[in-house]
């Protein structure tokens, strides 16, 4: 019976289980399921500690099949995971996982660009990229992403006090896909904002919170898309000191 499942039903039983194990124990049950939650559970891979994500990257180098499966990675609700992502497992990362589409790194303190710069040169499909408050990447990890993921769709950028209108420009230039931007805290200009603007016609959602060179944040407000959100309050005070 349960090899006659529909994989619909399968997706089903398997989003009601939250535990690991639980999902496992389901891909033993018969062969049709294990093929089904093998997708399913390296789709979108979640780890509860340093070691779980050191053992998902050696896995994934020993089986290029099972990498290539991973879409998404989110390390922000990995315990401690700014203690233990650096450049070195994002580089493995990248190479054992070309295929992710998102990832959310928020918080990686001791990521720096080499690691950012594998990411854009072996994942060339991303469409989302998380790295707001990982304040050790500059323009040349930027760079990368505007080189090579020209198809992004988000990019959250917050608090990035090294980041500047080198390598924003060339974002606003190349990403044209653009549906939500999160350049708050950096050191963007008047001019590249209005790049982004006039070139990323889907862009809903710009916040510009604490960008002090930005000197014409009115006219922006005034003259901009109705389809345009501009963002002008999420950091507190001392937030994004520069």
């Amino acid at each position: 019976i349960m090899d006659q499942l529909p994989n619909e039903i399968i997706a089903h039983i398997a989003r009601d289980l939250s535990d690991i194990r639980d999902l496992s124990r389901l891909a033993r049950a018969a062969r049709s399921l294990y093929n089904a939650m093998r997708t399913l559970i390296w789709t979108a891979p979640s780890f509860a500690s340093s070691i779980a994500f050191d053992k998902f990257l050696t896995v994934a180098g020993q089986n290029p099949a099972l990498g290539t499966l991973v879409r998404e990675i989110n390390l922000v609700c990995s315990p401690h995971h700014w203690d233990f992502v650096n450049d070195e497992n994002i580089v493995q990362l990248s190479q054992v996982c070309p295929q992710i589409m998102h990832i959310d790194l928020e918080g990686c303190v001791n990521l720096k660009d080499r690691g950012v710069t594998a990411l854009a040169e072996n994942c060339s499909q991303l469409r989302s990229v998380g790295l707001s408050s990982c304040m050790r990447v500059t323009d040349e990890g930027i760079l990368a992403l505007a080189k090579h993921c020209r198809e992004l769709r988000v990019l959250e950028l917050c608090k990035l006090h090294h980041v500047t209108d080198v390598s924003l420009a060339e974002v606003a230039a190349n990403c044209r896909s653009l549906e939500s931007l999160d350049i708050a805290g950096t050191r963007v200009s008047d001019e590249t904002v209005a790049l982004f603007i006039a070139n990323a016609h889907s862009l809903t959602h710009l916040d510009l919170s604490s960008c002090y060179g930005v000197a014409e944040l009115d006219r922006f407000i005034q003259e901009k898309p109705a389809r345009l959100e501009i963002v002008v309050d999420s950091l507190g005070p001392g937030d994004a000191d520069w």
